[in-house]
């Protein structure tokens, strides 16, 4: 039967004994024993649902217990001790009284307690004097009648503090030692005035004043001896229950290991030069065997090479499309050059006809002009007819207005050689003539898009340069390959033999760096929490009696554990639950001999008992 068994067992007994208990306090001690079984059980077993309610039972029967017991000593020390009306104070009301002054008389309805601060009062009826300290009218307000059962006289001057019936039960609610000490002193009230109308009474209502001490006191005892045996029950079961956790601390099973590594194959192809075996050392080159690929054939190598010679072809067709528009550019601007000479000649020209019919024009005005005075004057003399005087006028007019359309054209003339000057040529018509741009801005287009097409071409050529660079280099890595791993290590495992064929990736075989030795501790999540990376570890290796310096590297817990796929050997005592700690073994020494596998016990000088024992009740 495992431990976590026998704790679940233990926690099913317990459970029924709850189910049995009758009073309260030995409930809850019972309760948080079968806590702490219920929590161990889980542990062991890995039952996270079980483990949560008892984690969560367990503070809150504690707190239910401590209350009950707090509740207990506040019982007792009401019952034995002198109370105190401090806290009462501020509930009450403060009355002065005078010598001689009736404060209530036999059978006055009064819903009022007085405590007396100061002074004396005097009960006629049971001949009793109150004194400071002392309560009265108490079973007036207890009473259903409310009625006062005596009358009050005052003796001398004094102060009486006055709590009105409701405010009683506040402050009962706010101290319960006031219930307490109302309720003896009621029953003693009462057994005085018994006392005070039968004689038979009066010795009772003594005796009832004062428990018997040697019977409280005997009380006393068997409650403590009580909660003594069970908290020693519980005690017990507790250390039943984790006894075996704290007992895991001075033995472990664990194993000498290392990481495990799988090589893969890097090509398709088949094994060639297959000269090692499981647990032979790699040699310096760490060349293990060759991989070569008879089924490949070069049909990425051709076809990049064809692109590549049509990239070159397609470049070099573009350079000589680009040399033949820049030569025929360069014609058509000589061209160009004297078309332009011409048309500034043709603009000179009408300059110059145009400067000799406007001064020509310029002299036939001034004629026309004198004639036409000349007209005027004659007419006013009436030498000549009005008629002929307008036709002179008119011509004058005419010839005038010539004049000036002549010079608008020279202007024109003028500003259209100015910018022929300056590159512009412009017609008559204010548009330029088509030798001027047409044909020479065609041209310019054509080489922008040819040196485009070429810079692309460029572009596709590099291209075309690095995928057949690539095609090459992809065709040689896949036709052969050398399967590798690094000098010195050992081979664990294979499945390789010459003349087997692989696919890329497929596992080749298990190789292990026998330098870098590992131990793997099997260990639970408790124990797994404490242990930090880095912490000192001492390990005793089959076979040995010295110790070994170890640290951890890493604690893994129970879903998480490396197995098989990361570790060459997996220790005995992994089991379900359990967690695993992984440390970094110091033995340069036993590096040529490779000892994997070796069983070994190990030691945490900085994790102890008292730790372990600190961890699992902080996590309770």
């Amino acid at each position: 039967m495992s431990t976590g068994e026998i704790a679940g067992y233990l926690a099913s007994a317990l459970v029924f004994v709850t189910f049995y208990m009758k009073t309260m306090l030995p409930l809850r001690i019972v309760a948080i024993a079968s806590n702490v079984a219920f929590i161990t059980y889980a542990l062991f077993e890995g039952l996270t649902p079980i483990l949560i309610l008892h984690a969560t039972l367990l503070p809150l029967n504690s707190i239910r217990l401590a209350q009950i017991l707090a509740f207990m000593r506040k019982v007792e020390n009401a019952a034995s001790s002198s109370f105190s009306m401090e806290p009462i104070f501020p509930l009450m009301q403060r009355r002065v009284f005078l010598a001689d002054e009736t404060i209530f008389n036999i059978g006055d309805r009064s819903d009022e307690l007085y405590y007396v601060l100061e002074g004396r009062i005097w009960l006629p009826q049971i001949q009793r004097e109150i004194a400071a300290g002392d309560f009265l009218g108490e079973l007036a307000v207890f009473s259903e009648t409310q009625r006062r059962t005596a009358s009050a006289i005052a003796r001398t001057n004094g102060v009486l503090m006055v709590l009105k019936r409701q405010a009683v039960f506040s402050a009962l609610l706010q101290n319960p030692a006031l219930g307490v000490h109302l309720l003896k002193l009621i029953t003693l009230r009462m057994l005085e005035n018994m006392g005070a109308l039968d004689p038979l009474y009066a010795d009772e209502g003594l005796a009832e004043e004062q428990p018997d001490g040697a019977a409280l006191a005997k009380e006393r005892r068997l409650r403590r001896a009580g909660i003594a045996a069970a908290f020693l029950f519980s005690i017990v079961a507790t250390v039943v229950a984790i006894g075996p956790l704290i007992y895991s601390i001075a033995t472990r099973n664990a194993a000498l290991t290392t990481w495990m590594n799988v090589a893969t194959a890097p090509i398709d192809g088949t094994i060639e030069h297959m000269a090692l075996k499981p647990g032979d050392t790699v040699d310096a080159s760490g060349k293990v065997a060759d991989l070569t690929n008879h089924l490949i054939e070069p049909d990425e190598v051709i076809r990049a090479r064809a692109q590549f010679s049509e990239a070159q072809a397609n470049l070099q067709e573009l350079d000589t499309h680009e040399t033949r528009l820049l030569t025929l550019l360069e014609d058509w601007n000589q061209r160009t050059e004297r078309y332009a000479d011409a048309f500034r000649e043709n603009l000179d020209l009408q300059i110059d006809s145009l400067t000799r019919r406007i001064e020509l024009l310029e002299q036939r005005v001034e004629y026309a002009r004198s004639s036409a005075d000349r007209m005027r004057t004659l007419r006013s003399t009436g030498a000549t007819t009005t008629r002929e005087a307008e036709a002179a006028e008119s011509e004058l007019r005419d010839r005038e207005a010539l004049l000036a359309e002549w010079k608008t054209q020279l202007d024109e003339v003028r500003l259209r050689r100015r910018m022929a000057s300056e590159g512009i040529y412009l017609q008559a018509d204010g548009k330029e003539p088509e030798w001027s741009w047409r044909s020479r801005d065609e041209l310019r287009l054509e080489i922008e898009r040819t040196k485009q097409h070429k810079a692309n071409a460029v572009a596709a050529l590099q291209r075309a340069s690095e995928d057949l660079s690539a095609a090459n280099i992809a065709y040689e890595h896949n036709a052969r390959a050398a399967v590798t791993v690094p000098a010195g290590a050992r081979i664990w495992s294979s499945s390789m033999r010459d003349g087997v064929t692989f696919k890329v990736g497929g596992p080749l075989f298990s190789w292990i760096d026998c330098s870098k030795l590992l131990v793997d501790v099997p260990t639970n999540d408790l124990f797994a929490t404490l242990a930090e990376p880095g912490q000192r570890a001492l390990v005793i290796l089959e076979g040995e009696d010295r110790l070994r310096d170890a640290t951890i590297l890493m604690s893994r817990a129970a879903p998480a554990k490396l197995g098989q796929s990361d570790l060459a050997v997996v220790a005995r005592g992994h089991g379900r639950g359990t967690a695993q700690l992984i440390l970094s073994l110091d033995a340069s020494d036993l590096t040529a001999t490779c000892p994997i596998g070796r069983a070994a016990r190990v030691e945490f000088p900085d994790i102890g008992v008292l730790d372990l024992v600190r961890a699992y009740f902080s996590g309770l």
